[in-house]
């Protein structure tokens, strides 16, 4: 008797080989295999299709990102850390080799002159030594002497340095042919001389005397005068220098003045004038009432200005001296052309001489006192005052 087949495991009919499956019909698939294939194909077909839209959706967002404009982000500076902040950087300078003063611009002042420039401060600061004398051999080119024994150069306007020094000595006057030579004088009788750039050691000329001015119109002249009527001619040796009785009264020679080897004219404190020849001096007698004079400047042998301490003012024209009152009493003057000079007072004033006639007077140093001027042409001075300051002169054509 046959047997029926047992169940399998599985609830499957259980073939005589006791393997689920193999009583199935051919195809190996039984009645639910084809909606299986269909539902597996359904599922891969929207797979796909799932996959298609969403590349689709990337892609059109990829391309709409490449044509829509970007916003510009906002630069934000570097944060520094404390690692990486950068050193501060400033612009190059150079720096200067330094000067007794520095040359600052030209600042103006009022009728043609510049504002005070002080160029000797220690000398004033330390000993109340002030600038007595001036001279200039160009407009910027100046050398000046103070009463502590030095001697101040400038090299261009405003820049001033002291280039010899005597600590003994109370320079009072100075004179300057060259850059290159010039003479000084103190009231010690003392006198030292600038030759080739190198200043010499101090020579003593005139014993038991005091110098007070000197004047060189050249390289190989000068002459000196003291305050016992004398003068004194350089012609070339340091420490050779002739000596001249000027006033046998041996009255103090308080200034002198040489345009040329061949005339001088030098005055005293009493009012009197005396000119030189280029061989011998001569008297020109009381030309002044007495008065004593302070300073004489001589452009030419036709033509001097001498100022005294009254506010009067002597001329020498043509031979001959004729004395007008100013509208100042001056201190010291300048005549660096013909008819025409330039002079300053004790009370901060300049004041210009043309052709016989005075300017008004015009403050332009406050209430100081002027010691000194230098003029090297019209409308080109150089003047120092009591607290060692310098103002310049260049008036414009107007001006």
């Amino acid at each position: 008797m046959a047997t029926a087949p047992q169940p399998g495991t599985d609830g499957s009919p259980r073939t005589a080989s006791g393997r689920p499956g193999d009583n199935l019909p051919p195809g190996g698939a039984g009645p639910a295999a084809p909606r299986r294939r269909r539902r597996t194909r359904l599922l891969v077909i929207g797979l796909g299709l799932v996959v298609v839209a969403a590349c689709g959706a990337v892609a059109a967002l990829l391309l709409l990102h490449h044509r829509a404009p970007q916003p510009v982000a906002a630069v934000q500076p570097p944060q520094p850390t404390a690692s990486s902040t950068p050193a501060p950087t400033t612009a190059a300078t150079t720096t200067p080799a330094p000067t007794s003063t520095p040359a600052p611009p030209v600042a103006p002042g009022r009728a043609g002159w510049t504002l005070a420039q002080p160029i000797d401060q220690a000398a004033y600061r330390n000993d109340n030594a002030s600038i007595t004398s001036v001279s200039c051999v160009t407009a910027a080119r100046c050398f000046a002497v103070d009463s502590d024994g030095n001697v101040l150069a400038s090299a261009a306007v405003n820049s001033w340095q002291i280039v010899d020094s005597n600590s003994q000595a109370n320079l009072v006057s100075i004179s300057c042919a060259t850059a290159r030579f010039c003479a000084a004088v103190d009231n010690s009788s003392d006198v030292v001389v600038l030759a080739n750039g190198t200043w010499s050691d101090p020579v003593n000329i005139d014993p038991d005397h005091a110098l007070t001015g000197v004047s060189c119109p050249t390289t190989t002249f000068c002459i000196a005068v003291d305050n016992d009527g004398d003068a004194f001619t350089f012609t070339g040796s340091v420490t050779d220098w002739s000596q001249s009785v000027l006033d046998p009264n041996q009255d103090t020679i308080t200034s002198v003045s040489c345009p040329s080897p061949a005339f001088c004219a030098a005055v005293d404190q009493s009012g009197d004038a005396y000119t030189y020849d280029g061989a011998s001096w001569k008297p020109a007698g009381d030309v002044n009432s007495g008065n004593g004079f302070v300073q004489v400047s001589c452009f030419s042998t036709a033509f001097c200005v001498a100022i005294d301490s009254q506010g009067n003012a002597a001329a020498l024209n043509g031979g001959n001296w004729s004395v007008s009152g100013m509208p100042q009493t001056a201190a010291s003057i300048s005549c660096p052309a013909m008819g025409y000079c330039v002079a300053v007072d004790t009370s901060g004033e300049a004041l210009v001489y043309r052709q016989g006639a005075w300017s008004k007077v015009t403050r332009i140093d406050g209430n100081n006192a002027f010691t000194a001027i230098s003029c090297v042409r019209v409308n080109a001075c150089t003047a120092a005052d009591q607290y060692n300051n310098v103002l310049y002169y260049a008036p414009t054509p107007a001006g």
